[in-house]
């Protein structure tokens, strides 16, 4: 972040640093991916409202054991799976999740609700 040197504007944030955003990198996202996530969600909200539809009873549709629909249902969650995993394992490479390790995932085993006694070694605050 670029701090200038104190400003000369009257008002409450008078003689406050201004600060000036840096020139931002260029994004690592892939269109394909976001264009995916966006279809797999408006199929989503498409269905629910049909499913809704259905369960008030504005249109007679079983939803529940008609081939197509149980198929498309099945595609939705597909698409979302699928993106789910792209998404990890792009943030993964890119070094954008930290690492989970240990049996406490990561935590501090001294970090635990108050209700429970400390781990060895911890304090009672912890």
């Amino acid at each position: 972040m670029n701090l200038a040197g104190p400003t000369h504007e009257a008002g409450p944030d008078a003689g406050m640093p201004v600060v000036r955003p840096e020139a931002k990198a260029p994004s690592q996202r892939l269109p394909l991916v976001d264009l995916v996530r966006g279809l797999a969600i408006v199929q989503m909200v498409a269905y629910h409202f049909i499913y809704d539809l259905s369960y008030f009873g504005w249109v007679r549709i079983d939803l529940a054991r008609q081939a197509g629909w149980i198929a498309w249902r099945s595609a939705i969650v597909s698409q979302f799976l699928l993106v789910l995993g792209i998404g990890i394992g792009l943030g993964d490479s890119a070094g954008g999740r930290a690492p989970v390790s240990g049996a406490a995932g990561g935590r501090s085993p001294c970090r635990r609700r108050s209700f429970q006694s400390p781990a060895p070694g911890c304090s009672a605050r912890g």
